[in-house]
């Protein structure tokens, strides 16, 4: 049977300066590996922004030919966007709204244009700004029913946020 002390330790020497050279390394407070961390982080975030850049550019590329059969491009919708917040986000309701019903939906996309009559008895807006803001809500429809995950996160989230 062995007897030891606090003092006295039964793991050998080496082993003891090996474990802490591991602890030193890989303890919480090194900054040598913060440091490494970080380096990966930002190494891995840059990889997944240039693959999100491109799977972005697929999707504008995608979204702007389901806009050509509307007479819309991509830089019209974003040089068409409503100044004031609260119409920007007036736009986004009516655009959600048309995407929920279905008759308002087909309708859309039958006749190429807002069905001014349902929306206006579904939604209390006037005519007149459908009229103006046609080509906004039209992208915001087009875009709410695509499968444009990026251009969503982008363009939706940053309306109501």
């Amino acid at each position: 049977m062995l007897i030891t002390t606090r003092s006295e330790s039964t793991v050998p020497k080496k082993k003891v300066s090996v474990l802490r050279k591991f602890k030193t390394l890989f303890g919480k407070k090194n900054p040598e590996r913060d440091f490494a961390d970080e380096a990966i982080h930002k190494n891995l975030s840059e990889v997944a922004n240039v693959n999100n850049a491109d799977k972005r550019k697929k999707e504008i590329l995608e979204f702007s030919k389901d806009l050509q059969p509307f007479g819309l491009n991509f830089s019209s919708m974003v040089n068409e966007k409503p100044r004031k917040e609260k119409d920007i986000h007036l736009a986004l309701s009516i655009a959600k709204s048309i995407t929920e019903n279905k008759h308002m939906k087909e309708k859309l996309f039958l006749q190429r244009s807002i069905p001014v009559l349902e929306v206006t008895s579904n939604i209390s807006v006037k005519e007149s700004f459908l009229v103006k803001n046609e080509a906004y809500i039209i992208g915001l429809t087009i875009l709410l029913t695509g499968e444009y995950k990026l251009l969503k996160e982008y363009w939706v989230e940053g309306i109501l946020h």
